[in-house]
């Protein structure tokens, strides 16, 4: 049925199913997962998948230092967030501020299937680096992240350095990761799964799992 200006009516039902559609795509995780619910809402199901969280690491200084990723707990009330006074940290994109991220971190933890380390610097790519996780009871643990153990015989790009490493990040955990004088570093984060507690709200689980990440892997 159209209306005067040749515009199809909508009845009762079809603007109530529109309804429930549009209150499904409230805190959706990535565009993959808005595309999604536009799948399921057409009846079919799309493999969801996930972006990574790019972060820009930069030493200005004249000697090493340590940069602190994540650890929003401990470190969001600290000078630099916790890293070392000459050490730069950024997200790749511009208008995401890292104090979004770091707060977003301990807001919605997520699993971490993969590290990309990229850099024009050759040994700023062997650095290893720690996973520490700390308590407010004073309890800490730390976990070694040698990244030339994951070296591949079939990896000829000198500046990038695949980890495939697990983990799970929230605001109790961070990486201290050591960065060469002058030198920079770009570290690429692929997530498996994130929460979301919101997402009970609507009906939904917290969890959002994600489909593998993607990136070439340089393993056999």
């Amino acid at each position: 049925m159209k209306n005067s200006f040749g515009l199809k009516r909508l009845d009762f039902k079809t603007v109530e199913r529109y309804d429930r559609q549009a209150e499904d795509f409230a805190g959706f995780d990535s565009f993959e997962d808005l595309g999604d619910e536009f799948a399921m809402a057409n009846g079919t199901v799309a493999s969801r998948s996930t972006e990574p969280y790019v972060i820009n690491i930069s030493n200005a200084g004249v000697g090493t230092e340590t940069a602190i990723i994540f650890g929003r707990n401990r470190f969001v009330g600290q000078p630099n967030f916790g890293s070392d006074p000459n050490i730069t940290v950024a997200m790749a994109i511009a208008t995401v501020p890292y104090e979004q991220m770091l707060q977003q971190s301990a807001n919605e933890p997520f699993e971490i299937v993969k590290i990309r380390l990229s850099s024009d610097s050759v040994p700023q790519l062997d650095q290893s680096f720690e996973f520490v996780k700390t308590d407010s009871n004073g309890q800490s643990a730390s976990t070694p992240i040698t990244v030339s153990s994951y070296l591949s015989p079939d990896q000829f790009q000198d500046s990038l350095r695949d980890i495939d490493w697990r983990g799970q990040v929230d605001g109790n955990t961070h990486f201290a990761y050591p960065v060469l004088a002058g030198e920079s570093v770009t570290m690429s984060i692929y997530i498996q799964a994130k929460v979301n507690v919101a997402k009970p709200l609507m009906g939904k689980g917290a969890v959002t799992e994600f489909s593998k990440a993607r990136i070439r892997s340089f393993k056999n």
